[in-house]
């Protein structure tokens, strides 16, 4: 029986992520590219994420932590695209230079795992959504049953986003990026009519669980700087599918770096307006764009909060599809989507994801930082932005990267003591400070800046540069 169309247009973009991609089959430009980006940065999580660093902070240090955490690293995670771009491959199979064959496996399922909880919020936001705009028009659903069978349906249908491919997906957020950026806009002017600037300015949140406000503001900080680190692993689907290097980091540092930490003010701003109203921090932005605005606007905001939840669904789910297929080349990018829909469904069913939010974005953190360390130090400084392509996909005997069964062992002890640095200044499971240098840029970004570090050092060791660059005797001249 033959495929359908979009189906084979799903398993060759897999392939593309086996192989190298030509030049001449990339599709997207600056504004393909930058609309792409954006359509999965401004998701729906940007309201949670705002609202969480909202309850941390004052208006200042709302802007403050918001745009300063996002803005700055983004220039530095964003230059891992330019080896993407450059060869025209997945950043995780340029990872096996570094990882090694079988240690790529396991540092990319670990990141699967715990990025791939911020699908079941935006799952529980459609949800919220659709029962709010079928309230509107008097049909009534609600109990967390219903909740939950209409998360799964956001699921379902971003699976099939996922599957019809790329083009779909350039084509949806071209449409939703600007559409639903003004939608929120207009909402926040709307919501001022009952939000003065005094009452942004004399916000103060309820800091009683922490020891101070400088503490909360670390908290804020270190989610800011995690949050931004995490976009670390959605970036290796989407840039080789760009014509240029600078198309790819200006589309991303601008929708990443600026996009995003604009959509997260929109949220915290919004649940200022919520308190100074009725009181409460409310996370949930279709109960913000009820209470907030008129009912018309409230509708169109909820309408495009559905369809974002549903798109960024299908990014999601269609970039981390052809992540793993990259690390398991044999497997089939529908089984995989499956895999990864089993997965949110599962997070859906329990529950817990969003009640959980600050730790769960520290815990990523721990495994986010030192990658990003790590992949920038290894490109520009270790392999001087070069290494085998035969080696890397093992062309003809070529196997520099095997390291020791397949595991290269420097990038796993600089792996370690990023995380165990981490760890040690901040705790995300009981939220104990265990360094004072916490309070200036988290424990995220010492855990980057310390695993780059310990892997720049271990590469200047005479053996253990000649072990990380057995790849050197097969460089194209």
């Amino acid at each position: 029986m033959k495929k359908d169309s979009a189906n084979k247009a799903a398993e060759q973009e897999a392939m593309f992520g086996i192989v190298p991609m030509l030049r001449s089959d990339r599709t997207y430009g600056f504004w393909d590219f930058f609309f792409v980006v954006s359509g999965f940065g401004i998701a729906v999580w940007c309201y949670a994420q705002g609202v969480y660093i909202a309850s941390l902070n004052n208006f200042s240090g709302l802007i403050c932590s918001i745009l300063g955490g996002n803005m700055l690293f983004m220039c530095l995670i964003c230059l891992v695209m330019i080896p993407i771009v450059r060869y025209g491959i997945d950043s995780w199979v340029y990872m096996r230079a570094i990882f090694g064959y079988t240690g790529v496996k396991v540092v990319c399922v670990a990141v699967v795992i715990v990025n791939f909880p911020w699908y079941a919020i935006g799952a529980d936001i459609f949800a919220s959504a659709v029962t709010s705009i079928l309230n509107t028009f008097g049909i009534n659903i609600g109990g967390d049953v219903w909740r939950k069978i209409l998360a799964l349906v956001c699921v379902t249908l971003g699976t099939i986003v996922a599957i019809a491919g790329p083009t779909v997906i350039k084509w949806a957020n071209r449409i939703l990026v600007p559409t639903l950026l003004a939608v929120a806009i207009a909402i926040v002017f709307a919501a001022f009519s009952t939000l003065s600037v005094t009452d942004l300015l004399n916000f103060k949140p309820d800091l009683s669980a922490y020891e101070s406000a400088r503490a909360a503001y670390g908290v804020s900080l270190e989610g800011n700087i995690a949050f931004s680190m995490s976009w670390i692993s959605c970036i290796g689907a989407m840039p080789r599918l760009c014509k240029r290097e600078d198309q790819a980091y200006l589309g991303a540092a601008l929708s990443y770096g600026t996009m995003v930490p604009i959509m997260c003010l929109i949220g915290g701003i919004l649940s200022i307006a919520m308190f100074t109203k009725f009181g409460v921090l409310s996370d949930d932005p279709v109960v913000m764009y009820a209470e907030l605005v008129n009912p018309a606007l409230a509708v169109l905001g909820l309408v495009f909060i559905a369809f974002s939840s549903i798109v960024v669904q299908g990014i999601g789910s269609y970039s981390f599809a052809i992540v793993l297929k990259s690390i398991l080349p044999k497997a089939r990018f529908k089984p995989l989507a499956g895999i990864l829909f089993a997965y949110v469904a599962g997070l859906i069913l329990w529950g817990g994801v969003a009640e959980h939010l600050g730790p769960f974005m520290s815990i990523g953190g721990i495994i986010y930082a030192p990658l990003c360390g790590i992949l920038i130090v290894d490109f520009f400084l270790v392999r001087k932005q070069r290494f085998s392509m035969r080696s890397i996909y093992q062309i003809d005997g070529h196997s520099a990267y095997k390291y020791t069964s397949g595991f290269s062992v420097p990038a796993f002890i600089a792996f370690a003591i990023g995380m165990i640095v981490m760890i040690s200044i901040y705790n995300p499971i009981t939220g104990s400070v265990g360094s004072r240098v916490f309070y200036f840029i988290g424990s995220s970004a010492w855990a980057g800046i310390v695993a780059a570090l310990a892997y720049y050092v271990i590469s200047k060791i005479p053996q253990m540069c000649k072990y990380m660059l057995q790849d050197r005797g097969e460089l194209t001249k």
